[in-house]
């Protein structure tokens, strides 16, 4: 689909959705839970767990046992996180304990459906590193611009890992297909050396 009628669509399908919310009226929830709630279904059983603070404050990660499936959420997904709400410094933790549960197929908020844990660890590990490394740099008395111009692509260990940054290029391009040609990766990974360096005694 060419950019023109892509546009033409996206606009077409928010005016439909405007129309379907009209008459919506917010109902607020009625079940609460600290650590885990179970949604019992005929079909399969979901488990609703919360293992700590990662994307947000709040993330719960949903279980499948039936199907071995975990959703994830922004907490896990095919491309770089986004650290301006995140909590940098407990994110990495949340993800051990998250991959110890019993899945095959992992679901999360952008890109293909994995089938193991490398995504996720490729993840968990750059968060870590770019985590360890603003700190360092931060206590060293760096500017935040000196640290992007020391923190590349090329640099950062977790990206070259299982071709991480190759793989995040990839899936950034297809899911920006209709908008011209993505900007280099590392003007994401600034954002991320940004966000972690204003973030990092969020708690």
């Amino acid at each position: 689909m060419a950019q023109p009628e892509f546009c033409a669509e996206q606009i077409r399908q928010l005016e439909a959705y405007q129309a379907d919310i009209k008459d919506y009226h917010l109902e607020l929830p009625t079940i609460t839970f600290d650590k885990s709630y179970l949604l019992a279904d005929p079909a399969f059983d979901l488990h609703l767990d919360f293992h700590g603070h990662a994307h947000t404050a709040g993330d719960i990660f949903v279980l499948c046992p039936q199907r071995r499936a975990l959703a994830t959420g922004d907490a896990s997904h095919c491309w770089l996180p986004n650290i301006a709400d995140g909590y940098p410094r407990l994110w990495p933790k949340t993800l051990d304990e998250v991959a110890q549960a019993d899945f095959k197929y992992l679901l999360g908020g952008h890109g293909p459906m994995q089938t193991d844990r490398t995504i996720m660890t490729c993840q968990r590990n750059y968060i870590e590193e770019l985590v360890e490394t603003v700190e360092a740099g931060k206590r060293a008395g760096m500017t935040l611009d000196g640290m992007k111009q020391r923190l590349t692509v090329a640099s950062l260990k977790s990206l070259q890992s299982n071709n991480y940054a190759a793989f995040l290029a990839k899936n950034l391009a297809d899911g920006n297909t209709h908008f011209g040609p993505m900007p280099p990766l590392q003007n994401d990974v600034n954002d991320n050396i940004r966000d972690a360096y204003n973030n990092l005694d969020r708690a």
